[in-house]
């Protein structure tokens, strides 16, 4: 065996000589080098000094070559068994075979470079037979305290080899909780109630399977454990309790030897000390003590341990003290108080205030400050005393909350009746006022007969010049003694028919506190009069004017107007043949108590007498199967009778007319004014004036109010925009309308448009947010007002809010694929929608827009709208062009050409052409929202590009000259695109020679090609630039300085539209016949062209 070891010993170092001589092994190395080419070298290592049998081991070439690169390796096996190997590259890895003795072996490698040359390297070694088993020890403690760490290292060693395993199992002892690593074994000693000896083991085992084993003992000594102690008893106990406290001692590994008491702190008691417990009585204290107790334990080792017990003495209790309140608290308003409550012994005190506070309301505002609200009964004014409790943990105080109401804010009148109100009332009505205080019956006095004014409620029909005689009938409130106190006063008095009355309360009446109200009017209302009465004429100046009588029923009920007729002096439409008398029969229709209605002389086709059916304040006169109508000029007479034209139910007659009532008493004394001719103006009666049958009860008024109270009483209007300026500040209204409320001020140009829009999902037809305020900034760049009404379109709440374009008009109308302007064609026209949809008190005032489909009777794509020149009525038809929301380039489009459109027809409205002052269109210099170049592309930049529109129009797509995008296009955002109406600052454009380089004629312009030949110097000779087929000099006009905004002085402002078939002739019947006045004209815009819609087809389809 020795013999063996040494043969092994001798074949290790001989392996390791060749191996160091040769470069890593083999018997040497051969190389062959072509000429003028380093041979590369070669350097062997294997992976194991000692090769056995069946191990696996690896054999890598380290070649490198000075002056290439290696190309490949070869290997051999030169000698010994057969081996299986693997060749990768420079790595070969072999399993040695089974041999029974010591047996050699040796490969080789040839590395070659890229050049050829090779070298080679042997590796020779020996395979062994035998394996020596590893040996391995233990070292660590052999005893150690219970619960510590213990640690065991196994030292384990292989002399002809590695160790490849060591593994620990416990062998003896109680099973413990151990972990191994690296050879470590590693436990926490156990806690033993004796002595106890535990056994653990390790095998190692080395790379060819031999092992080998070691033992270890370690001794686990016993730790003794202290004792525990809880104490229990009583957390806090009052004078002369008994108080026990009980240790509870355990001792895990022993047995309890002792237990001792000690007080540690507080006033000393006396105790009775037991086995395991304690008692004593506790003492007197004036504020409350802790007592502090340490039990000791010992077990029978010895070990102790120790517990403490307070115990808190507590003082005698002291109750809360609390302090009566007493409070003013104001008539049906809540008011703050708070408590002072204190207790000596700091405890937590409730306050309770019972269940029963007679009606009133307490609630807590801070409870940590004691800080409440009290709210009174309602209507009460009862003093209120209330018994309090505070309660601490044992006791409880009472005390007062004394509550004393008082008033000192005026009473102000919580309800009327009768209320203001347009509707008349009976002249028994009585009147009947309820206070938002109690009042003192001792302050209440009235007229006991009329004459001068006294007392402390008053009614007066002559503004308190006088006073009516009223009687109290009764008096009602919340307290039963009505004899002193009362909440309403119901009074009567001896009214006379259609008069206004006032009532007012003066500053002697006071309420219950002495506190007397402000001064006030209480109500004002008219007494119904005996029958309807006739309270305006409107004015006339041409025979195709539309004379209107407004009737107004201050009955105190309903009427119906079939029950009337009316007898005034008449035209024949069809030859303008006058007559001095007719009377007409009036409709079925109802007139309700309070309202006003309009008799509007007959005209029109059958879509508007169908559309003035369903208008509540308007009906036409005459009948359907002449030309007959009732009219007048600056003489005249309006009489209104009953059904059989038998009695005179009302009368005027004004200028020279010579006319009597059927019933004489009807009018007395002179005529009223002339009426001058003149559009806009009207024949009124005074409101709230007493009828007297009297040329007194009329005046004449610039402006009419149809279908509305006659309450502008001004006639100036010095901003000019149609609007009296009494209409315009706080508190006054137009024939009933709130102008102020909705925006309307004086030295303010106001432009109010409602605009009725058609039932239908294509954009174009419903008006957009975006598009109106751009118009409104507009306008309001150059000082006017512009107020949109679409109704609830974008607010959809029933109340008026201007600031979403909502006055309580706008509507949405029944679809109509064709909307012609006039009537007598085959479809509704914008004016039967306007008769039927708008309030006619709105027409002196307000443009109506209407939203609509098409202006060509077949429905198809029309021009984008229609427009009164100098008047109040357009139309937008922008229905089927393609606009659609879907992407945000046909979004801006849609809200640019709605801008840009209802900007231009409303242009019309005010005065405009499509060349300002004329209808030269298509004038580059014009740079005006009214110029079709324009109107739907937006304006041109000056100094930037200022030709793009004009080459847009006249040269689409021309590479000469069309070649930029447009500047502020209609494709871009609406902030950005540009509409106005012209400055007039362009100088003309002389067409018989045209200078290019002076570009649009406007103060920074810059060349435009108006020939689009790419050279924009020239000087163009007759060059027709508007393409209109002459050559002019075109000119700009200052539009914004031409805007009438006066449209109710222009007869296009005050009539319906006009028919399809027309006289050509209308004669002013002031003078001679043949002094004639055109009709009022109107534009309808041209059809767009195939390239506007072929781009909206490829915005939508984009």
């Amino acid at each position: 065996m020795v013999k063996n070891n040494i043969n092994k010993w001798l074949s290790l170092l001989f392996l390791s000589l060749l191996i160091t001589g040769c470069g890593g092994g083999g018997e040497g190395s051969d190389s062959t080098t072509p000429s003028g080419n380093a041979a590369p070298s070669v350097t062997l290592s294997v992976s194991s000094n000692v090769i056995v049998s069946n191990q696996s081991f690896t054999i890598t070439a380290l070649a490198s070559d000075s002056d290439g690169q290696i190309a490949n390796y070869q290997w051999q096996q030169l000698s010994g068994p057969e081996f299986t190997f693997i060749v990768n590259g420079n790595t070969l890895t072999a399993t040695a075979p089974s041999v029974t003795t010591d047996t050699t072996f040796s490969f080789s490698v040839t590395v070659t470079d890229n050049s050829g040359a090779t070298v080679q390297q042997v590796f020779s070694g020996t395979i062994t037979s035998q394996n020596n088993a590893p040996t391995v020890n233990i070292t660590g403690p052999s005893s150690a305290l219970a619960n510590t760490q213990v640690s065991l290292v196994a030292n384990a060693q292989d002399t002809d080899g590695t160790i490849s395993t060591i593994s620990w199992i416990q062998s003896a002892g109680d099973n413990v909780d151990f972990s191994q690593s690296d050879g470590v074994l590693s436990f926490t000693a156990p806690n033993v109630s004796e002595n106890t000896t535990l056994g653990f083991s390790v095998t190692v085992t080395d790379n060819a399977g031999k092992s080998a084993q070691a033992s270890k003992t370690v001794l686990i000594n016993q730790v003794n454990s202290a004792p525990t102690v809880i104490v229990t008893g009583p957390e806090k106990a009052e004078k002369d309790d008994s108080v026990t406290l009980v240790a509870d001692a355990q001792d895990s590994d022993g047995s309890i030897n002792s237990i001792t008491w000690q007080q540690t702190s507080g006033p000393v008691v006396e105790l009775t000390q037991t086995e395991t417990s304690i008692s004593f009585n506790a003492p007197t204290v004036a504020q409350n003590t802790n007592v502090t107790f340490v039990v000791t334990v010992t077990d029978d080792d010895n070990a102790t341990n120790n517990a403490q017990k307070i115990v808190v003495i507590l003082a005698p209790n002291n109750p809360p003290t609390a302090d009566d309140v007493n409070i003013n608290v104001q008539y049906n308003q809540a008011t703050e108080f708070s408590l002072v409550v204190s207790d000596a012994d700091n405890d937590s005190v409730q306050i309770d205030f019972g269940d029963d506070l007679n009606g009133a309301q307490i609630s807590v505002i801070d409870d940590q400050a004691l800080r409440f609200s009290y709210t009174p009964p309602a209507n009460s004014i009862t003093p209120q005393s209330y018994t309090l409790k505070a309660t601490d943990t044992k006791d409880t105080t009472e005390f007062v909350l004394n509550v004393t109401v008082v008033d000192s804010t005026p009473a102000t009148i919580s309800n009327v009746t009768p209320q203001n109100s347009n509707e008349p009332v009976f002249v028994d009505s009585p009147v009947s006022i309820t206070f938002s205080d109690i009042m003192l019956v001792s302050t209440l006095a009235v007229n006991s007969s009329s004459g001068t004014c006294t007392g402390s409620v008053q009614v007066s029909a002559d503004n308190f010049t006088t006073c009516l005689a009223l009687t109290i009938e009764s008096l009602s409130g919340t307290t039963s003694d009505t004899s002193t106190y009362f909440h309403t006063v119901n009074l009567s008095a001896s009214f006379d028919e259609d008069t206004q009355y006032i009532v007012r309360v003066t500053a002697d009446l006071a309420n219950f506190d002495s506190t007397t109200i402000l001064a006030q009017t209480a109500t004002s209302f008219t007494t119904s009069s005996q029958d309807i009465k006739i309270t305006e004429l409107s004015s006339v100046q041409f025979s195709n004017d539309l004379p209107w009588i407004e009737l107004y029923n201050g009955t105190g009920a309903t009427v119906n107007l079939q029950d009337y007729s009316l007898k005034a002096r008449s035209i024949n439409m069809s030859d303008s043949t006058l007559s001095d008398e007719q009377v007409f029969t009036l409709p079925n229709k109802e007139l309700l108590n309070g309202a006003y209605i309009i008799l509007q002389s007959r005209f029109g086709d059958d879509f508007l007498a169908s559309a003035s059916l369903n208008n509540t304040k308007l009906v036409l006169v005459g009948s359907a199967n002449d030309q007959i109508r009732p009219y007048w000029y600056i003489n005249g007479f309006a009489e209104l009778l009953n059904s059989a034209g038998t009695q005179t139910i009302d009368f005027v007659k004004f200028g020279n007319s010579t006319q009597e009532p059927v019933t004489a008493s009807q009018w007395q004394g002179e005529n009223a004014a002339q009426i001058p001719p003149e559009q806009g103006a009207s024949l009124k009666r005074t409101l709230g004036a007493t009828d007297t049958n009297q040329n007194t009860d009329w005046n004449y008024s610039v402006f009419n109010t149809p279908a509305g109270p006659n309450d502008i009483t001004c006639s100036i209007d010095d901003d000019e925009d149609g609007i009296p300026d009494c209409a315009e500040v706080e508190g006054a209204t137009f024939g009933g309308l709130p102008l102020y409320e909705w925006g309307a001020r004086t030295s303010q140009k106001d432009i109010f448009i409602e605009i009725d829009y058609m039932d239908s999902s294509d954009v174009g037809i419903t008006p957009h947010r975006t598009a109106l305020e751009k118009i409104v900034s507009v306008f309001a760049s150059k000082g006017y007002t512009v107020h949109f009404d679409v109704g609830d379109l974008f607010d959809q709440n029933s109340d008026i809010a201007p600031q979403n374009f909502d006055l309580g008009g706008g509507n949405v109308v029944p679809f109509n694929s064709y909307t012609p302007f006039e009537y007598d064609l085959s479809s509704p026209n914008l004016f039967a929608y306007k008769m039927e949809y708008t309030d006619i008190t709105r027409r002196p005032i307000f443009h109506y827009l209407l939203m609509a489909s098409s202006g060509n009777e077949d429905g198809s794509i029309s021009g984008s709208g229609i427009a009164e020149i100098s008047g109040n009525d357009l139309m937008v038809t922008m229905g089927g062009w393609g606009l659609t929301l879907d992407t945000q380039i046909a979004t801006n489009v849609t809200y640019n050409y709605q801008a840009s459109t209802i900007f231009h027809e409303l242009g019309h409205n005010l005065g405009l052409y499509h060349g300002g002052d004329e209808e030269v269109n298509f004038k580059p210099n014009h740079l005006s929202s009214m110029n079709y170049l324009y109107q739907l592309a937006g304006l041109s930049t000056i100094g930037n590009n200022e030709g793009d529109r004009y080459y847009e129009r006249f040269y689409p797509g021309n590479a000469s000259c069309d070649i930029t995008p447009n500047t502020n296009s209609h494709l871009g955002s609406t902030d950005d695109f540009i509409i106005d109406y012209s400055s007039g600052s362009s100088a003309d454009l002389n067409e018989s020679t045209i200078l290019e380089a002076q570009g649009l004629n406007r103060n920074g312009s810059l060349p435009v090609d108006f020939n689009c030949n790419a050279i924009n110097t020239e000087s163009l000779t007759s060059f027709d630039t508007n393409q209109d087929n002459t050559i002019s000099i075109l000119s700009d006009v200052n539009e914004w300085s031409m805007l009438n905004l006066q449209f109710y002085m222009q007869s296009a402002g005050n009539r319906f539209g006009v028919p399809n078939t027309n006289n050509s002739k209308v004669y002013n019947l002031q003078s001679s016949p043949t002094n004639i006045e055109t009709l009022p004209s109107y534009i309808k815009e041209a059809q767009p062209s195939s390239a506007i819609i072929a781009e909206l087809k490829a915005i939508k389809e984009q």
